[in-house]
């Protein structure tokens, strides 16, 4: 939902043409002097990456959610290893950013609560990843002969 709103504030306002105009609906917000509450993030250094990231790419035809190769390359360069969890969170971030860019809508995006701030999900994949760190380690008979 985060990054649904993210993109819904970045669109731009339309004019009395009916027409985009250069200003954003965030800076429009502001100059009305209102504000728009964002979902609580439980996981924000998942966002942090995004936003680092860029939300999306550029494809042939506008932009398109980071892929899979994209992802891996910024981890890479940024020497960061994502759980399976945060990397499959990262991307359905980006997915849901780039769906509503292509949503033409004058009303915010609410509704379902995306993977970056799902209380239940996140310490549901949180605990998952955890778990295997408990687990003693086998040694082999190798290694003790």
């Amino acid at each position: 939902m985060w990054a649904r709103q993210m993109a819904w504030l970045g669109g731009a306002v339309k004019g009395t043409d009916g027409k985009p105009t250069s200003t954003s609906r965030a800076q429009q917000i502001q100059a009305d002097g209102g504000t728009m509450r964002l979902p609580t993030l439980q996981a924000p250094h998942l966002a942090g990456y995004l936003q680092d990231m860029g939300f999306c790419m550029q494809g042939a035809m506008g932009p398109v959610p980071i892929s899979s190769s994209e992802l891996s390359a910024w981890c890479a360069g940024m020497r960061r290893r994502l759980a399976e969890w945060e990397f499959a969170a990262i991307r359905a971030a980006s997915k849901a950013y780039c769906t509503q860019l292509h949503e033409d809508t004058s009303t915010p995006p609410y509704g379902e609560l995306g993977d970056l701030s799902d209380p239940a999900v996140l310490n549901q994949r949180i605990a998952k990843s955890l778990s295997g760190l408990a687990r003693p380690v086998k040694r082999s008979k190798k290694a003790t002969s």
